[in-house]
């Protein structure tokens, strides 16, 4: 049965992990900003999301990322990059929106049939900290839709260089 679930507030991403590992097929992703915390002993919310896309890649889940390339500095744009060639070596398909404009949308697809959207950046801060949304839908033409949107920016998007990333 379709459902939709809101979260709002501080702490509505820990409510991630728990649909990424439910993933048997596909996980998609959509995100502004990608960045692992660097002091974190491998018990954070975030590091566990990253360790569960590695699983899903082994598991044989196809696992993708879309992800900015303009950044409102060199720092954070460095810890991307870094972030995606850690994913990368997971084994996590991953493609940067053209320079230009910039991506915004924050959406992650399960296995074409959940989609989580908001305002939750994938970063510890906005995962524990921020005051964010999150809604859960499982209603089966807007998650068609988010899969559609998803499938049209993967196809405008390409595997960029590092010098191709903006600053």
């Amino acid at each position: 049965m379709a459902e939709l679930k809101g979260y709002f507030g501080a702490g509505v991403g820990s409510h991630i992990l728990p649909a990424l590992q439910e993933a048997k097929s596909s996980i998609e992703i959509l995100a502004y900003l990608f960045l692992s915390p660097r002091r974190i002993s491998g018990s954070g919310e975030l590091s566990s999301i990253l360790r569960c896309l590695g699983e899903k890649v082994k598991e044989g889940v196809y696992v993708s990322l879309i992800v900015n390339t303009k950044f409102p500095n060199g720092w954070i744009k460095n810890r991307v990059r870094e972030e995606v060639r850690r994913l990368e070596g997971l084994g996590v398909l991953i493609k940067w929106y053209p320079s230009g404009s910039i991506q915004h949308s924050k959406m992650i697809i399960v296995d074409r049939a959940r989609l989580l959207c908001g305002s939750v950046n994938i970063t510890s801060q906005s995962i524990l900290q921020n005051n964010e949304c999150l809604l859960d839908i499982t209603a089966p033409a807007v998650v068609a839709s988010a899969a559609k949107h998803y499938a049209e920016v993967w196809q405008m998007c390409k595997k960029q260089t590092e010098g191709e990333i903006e600053k």
